[in-house]
């Protein structure tokens, strides 16, 4: 098992580090254990770093920790806590080159792994850099994040305004996939991440841009990183028990990292606006009974709409796609902001219009997580303040989720045609079932 991040406080970090750099003055290797507890997201929390102890052995090539020392101090430590393990050890290499491990490193972590199968090592540079590594399921080297925590942090009172209004024991052990990186998404997020929610996978294939900026959770130093790793930080910075896998693809060209993406979640939140991304999700959602909770803004923010999709009896987002393309009357923008339509592209509404669809996606999100029953399936938000509740029925021969009998129905209106459209309709039924899948 791997840690899908390691967290370390502040003071334990330079602590290491000093003791580290105290050593590497006279080229010699030392060592610390790592001690602390596993989270159910296999985040692991170190809650103590003990030194090398008294009977350690230094040398310029080698490093033999107090096996002794370490032991008594994890008895200790148990006894305090019966959740803490050993999680792992760091030694130094004192020399300042990247700290990576040996062949020697690495056959040591392979011998630990057989009785800790959660085992890790971290590797410090004569500088202070440090990295944590894990073995892969072929046991090779596996590279491993980590966080560094303020000593201040008090993980008890982290979700005390809010643990006696929500479940958090449901949400704590969900996955959310979060589909688009851009100022929908950064509404969205804002609110999950505020709700409890500690899993994620966000994708998007786009990189923060100056344009982007007064819009987006990233700052001006993140210009130019990728809109998913800059909403990853974000989660993490507020919630270091977070565990954030980012993705920078397209994934209207990659199906299969989409399917994939989809099936690793318990919900969807498509909030790319793209709508051939969203038909997509739509079919692969469907095929594998995953909800999933859609958003689009449109042009200026003038109104947006908000569909959930439960399950497959419900409306799918081809079902009811037609009745959310209600455009804004260009005319009116124009005469009312005087922008040229290449202007009105770009013009694409305040956050304060976004934030609030946004925080409706996050309401039915958590909603569909926590088994809330409501009336309504579909949301019209207009920039007046006025909301639409819609419960919108499943579409008759909708491509998506009634293919069987819309494939039928386009083979029937062939007979009333020329006969060389029946091969057409043939044709148009195997690209429906390539898409699909």
């Amino acid at each position: 098992m791997n840690p899908s991040k390691i967290l370390i406080r502040k003071s334990d970090l330079e602590s290491a580090i000093k003791e580290v750099k105290n050593h590497a003055r006279d080229h010699e290797e030392t060592g610390v254990a790592f001690l602390g507890e596993i989270r159910q997201n296999k985040v692991y929390v170190i809650t103590k770093v003990v030194g090398a102890g008294p009977r350690a052995q230094r040398g310029n090539v080698s490093f033999t920790t107090d096996e002794r020392s370490i032991s008594d101090t994890l008895k200790q430590e148990i006894e305090k806590n019966d959740k803490t393990r050993y999680l792992g050890d760091g030694h130094s290499h004192p020399w300042p080159s990247s700290p990576e491990p040996s062949g020697i490193d690495v056959n040591q972590l392979r011998r630990a792994r057989k009785t800790r199968s959660w085992f890790t090592i971290a590797v410090f540079s004569s500088t202070g850099e440090v990295k944590f590594f894990g073995l892969d399921k072929d046991e090779d080297l596996l590279s491993i994040p980590y966080q560094i925590i303020s000593d201040d942090f008090d993980e008890q009172n982290l979700l005390v305004r809010i643990d006696q209004i929500t479940n958090n024991e449901i949400l704590s052990k969900v996955r959310v996939g979060v589909l688009g990186g851009g100022s929908l998404a950064s509404a969205v997020v804002t609110g999950l991440a505020g709700s409890g929610v500690i899993d994620y996978v966000v994708c998007d294939m786009d990189r923060l841009e100056t344009v982007n900026l007064i819009r987006h959770l990233g700052n001006i130093w993140d210009i130019g990183k990728s809109k998913a790793d800059i909403i990853g930080n974000y989660i993490q910075s507020h919630n270091p028990l977070a565990n954030v896998q980012t993705i920078e693809d397209d994934l209207i060209k990659n199906r299969d990292l989409l399917r994939a993406v989809i099936e690793s979640c318990d919900i969807i939140v498509a909030a790319s606006g793209n709508p051939e991304l969203n038909y997509h999700i739509n079919s692969i959602c469907f095929e594998l009974g995953k909800p999933a909770v859609y958003g689009g803004i449109y042009a200026g923010a003038k109104s947006a709409y908000v569909l959930c999709v439960p399950t497959k009896s419900h409306c799918c987002f081809d079902c009811v796609f037609n009745l959310t393309s209600a455009a804004v009357d260009q005319n009116t923008l124009r005469r009312k902001y005087g922008l040229e339509d290449g202007e009105l592209k770009e013009a694409q509404g305040m956050f304060a219009d976004i934030v609030i669809p946004g925080s409706m996606m996050t309401k039915m999100t958590l909603w569909l997580l926590l088994g809330k029953e409501f009336s309504f399936n579909l949301v019209r938000y207009y920039d007046d303040l006025k909301v639409e509740r819609l419960n919108v029925p499943k579409r008759e021969l909708c491509a998506t989720c009634d293919y069987e009998n819309w494939l039928k129905n386009e083979e029937a209106k062939t007979k009333v045609r020329k006969p060389h459209t029946e091969g057409f309709v043939k044709k148009l039924g195997r690209k429906f079932r390539r898409i699909r899948k």
